[in-house]
């Protein structure tokens, strides 16, 4: 019976520490902060696309169409 005693009071005491920790709390303020700014960084990169797309095609477009003078 006074190994399961010690043993339960050893396992609180362990317990709360961990409770008490902030440790690892820290980390999950990182983990959250970095995905939030790779998904504001995907949101914006898939927003712009299409705008992107265009205007190069069209620079492209008007560098098809343009003719050159070669001096002859």
């Amino acid at each position: 019976m006074l190994i399961v005693n010690v043993t339960k009071n050893l396992m609180q005491r362990c317990a709360a520490k961990f409770a008490k920790s902030e440790d690892g709390a820290v980390s999950v303020d990182w983990v959250v902060l970095t995905a939030s700014i790779v998904g504001v960084a995907a949101v914006a990169a898939n927003t712009v696309e299409d705008s992107v797309t265009a205007l190069g095609e069209s620079i492209e477009q008007g560098l098809v169409d343009t003719e050159v003078d070669n001096g002859n």
